[in-house]
């Protein structure tokens, strides 16, 4: 295994603690950067300062390089991210990241790669948000109208119940409707998808969802 030089070691030290403190701040990076307006002229926004940070550098100690090979060496933290479209450093590939292989630039051009993609957490909801008639797994369209966009947004109501605190009983209205996508809804702020998600939810609680909201309760209740 190759040595690791200080400023290497520096660098990781200070990514462990900042993944620590904030996560968030390396997946808002990682989301920049895998847009192409971002990667003009062979140059990313900087994840440590405001400077911009060449992707492809002669040497590995680039910045860019360090990075992706403490994702590297961290997979386990970004099992559940989406890399496609992350630009692949001299050394390391996103392919690499993901197959945890040790070939970096000896294994030829960097691969392209098709990603896995996953429906289990509270990142891979806000992803699918994003852009709700398109499958977040098999990446294909699906209409508003159709079953598998109900199945998906039944899932994603549960993975929110089951994974954010914030998400209650009493807030289910104005903070998880208010959260999810409503292409589905045809008249008005009548949503039978969402009204149906809490029904199964909350067999016997329901109704307190719709607590200063009867009209609308009544309306579900009737097309329902």
């Amino acid at each position: 295994m190759a040595s690791v030089s200080k400023k290497e070691s520096d660098l990781h030290k200070f990514l462990d603690n900042l993944y620590i403190k904030n996560k968030a701040k390396i997946i808002s990076w990682l989301d920049e950067i895998k847009k192409p307006d971002n990667q003009k002229d062979g140059k990313i926004p900087g994840l440590l300062s405001n400077s911009k940070i060449q992707i492809i550098t002669a040497t590995e100690n680039g910045s860019y390089n360090m990075i992706l090979q403490w994702i590297k060496n961290n997979a386990d933290k970004f099992a559940y991210y989406d890399f496609e479209g992350i630009p692949n450093s001299s050394f390391i590939s996103t392919a690499d990241i993901l197959n945890g292989d040790e070939a970096g630039a000896a294994s030829g051009p960097a691969r392209s790669i098709m990603v896995v993609k996953t429906f289990k957490t509270y990142q891979d909801v806000e992803r699918w948000i994003k852009d709700p008639e398109i499958h977040p797994i098999k990446g294909t369209p699906m209409s508003a109208m159709s079953n598998e966009y109900y199945n998906i947004y039944e899932k994603a109501y549960e993975i929110i119940k089951k994974n954010f605190l914030g998400a209650t009983l009493n807030n289910d209205y104005t903070f998880t409707h208010n959260l999810f996508p409503k292409n589905h809804i045809l008249f008005g702020d009548v949503d039978l998808v969402y009204y149906t998600c809490v029904k199964n939810y909350y067999p016997h609680l329901y109704h307190k969802v719709y607590h200063d909201r009867q009209n609308m309760l009544a309306i579900c209740e009737y097309r329902r």
